[in-house]
């Protein structure tokens, strides 16, 4: 019992003596029985796991991590280990299964590239997008793309155009400063 997952996966995992194995490009999860989540995009550099119910091991640069139901764990690179048990919310991170949209303190470069591939539109930001920028949302039902870049753009002083492939992000024109009206300076005489 064991997959490879490039990408996200939420697994319920029925006890049996053999455990259920994923392998992700930078780390191993090892579980009995449970329900949990694994997000590993390689273009991320990292892999999320995250447990509703029961108990995982996540072993990674030769150290091991176990989790319990709502904790998780983040292996950030390739050679790193996995860090300590956190608390962690499984409504959101599995909440693509049911439709939903979760963003929980993610970069906006990162959630540029979530919404890419959740409406498979290409999304170029260039440089626009600033480099401390996280973002933290939530959608119950998964809007309509241009409402979800929006709000995020909206939130980061960005805009957004169409384009035949998806869209362009750009920073937003500076709103133009007022100046005080100079003094007026008339040749007529007062009468």
């Amino acid at each position: 019992r064991q997959v490879a997952l490039v990408g996200e996966g939420a697994f319920e995992v029925e006890s049996r003596t053999a455990p259920f194995i994923v392998e992700t490009f930078n780390a191993r999860v090892e579980v009995l029985g449970t329900r949990f989540g694994v997000r590993a995009y390689w273009r991320e550099g990292e892999t999320r796991v995250t447990v509703e119910e029961g108990s995982v091991r996540v072993d990674a640069a030769g150290e091991t991590v176990q989790l319990g139901a709502a904790e998780g764990t983040v292996v950030a690179g390739s050679d790193a280990p996995p860090t300590a048990a956190q608390p962690a919310d499984a409504s959101r991170a599995l909440a693509w299964t049911s439709g939903a949209l979760a963003f929980d303190d993610l970069p906006l470069a990162d959630a540029f590239r979530e919404i890419e591939r959740r409406y498979d539109v290409q999304i170029d930001a260039g440089g626009s997008v600033p480099a401390d920028a996280d973002v933290t949302a939530f959608y119950a039902r998964a809007p309509d793309v241009r409402t979800v870049l929006g709000d995020l753009c909206a939130a980061h002083g960005l805009r957004f155009e169409a384009t035949s492939r998806g869209f362009t992000v750009t920073a937003s024109p500076a709103a133009p400063t007022r100046r005080a009206p100079a003094p007026s300076r008339s040749s007529a005489v007062p009468r």
